[in-house]
């Protein structure tokens, strides 16, 4: 069984993405990146990639995240920030903690793709 299926599927999804959105929307580290968005646009495709991200039925269709990220120039900490968000609507779900573990792993794996500003490392 996927992890998509074990969390319940599209209904949880479904329930999923406006709980983050509302939470991203009221957070000023955030909410500037989605002024003058189409949310409904923004919505579907995030339910589309976290579906695939959990072994879904759907495969992500929109264009490359790093193409389609690349002017919004999102930072590590903002990075952080929906990664927090996101973690809290789906506590509110009730989603189980091992399944938003692998999903924030596979969201972290795509970190250099959708941050245009990486924080700068200390030289080893």
């Amino acid at each position: 069984m996927s992890l998509y299926e074990q969390i319940g599927g599209a209904e949880t999804i479904a329930a999923l993405v406006p709980r983050l959105y509302a939470r991203v929307l009221t957070d000023h580290r955030l909410v500037s990146h989605f002024r003058g968005r189409d949310m409904g646009w923004l919505a579907y495709h995030q339910a589309q990639f976290l579906t695939a991200l959990l072994g879904g039925p759907h495969t992500y269709e929109a264009r490359g995240l790093r193409e389609t990220h690349l002017l919004i120039h999102i930072t590590d900490p903002e990075f952080d920030a929906f990664i927090e968000h996101l973690e809290a609507a789906a506590g509110s779900l009730g989603i189980d903690p091992r399944i938003l573990t692998v999903l924030c792993e596979h969201l972290q794996e795509r970190r250099e793709a959708v941050v245009a500003l990486p924080a700068r490392r200390p030289a080893d």
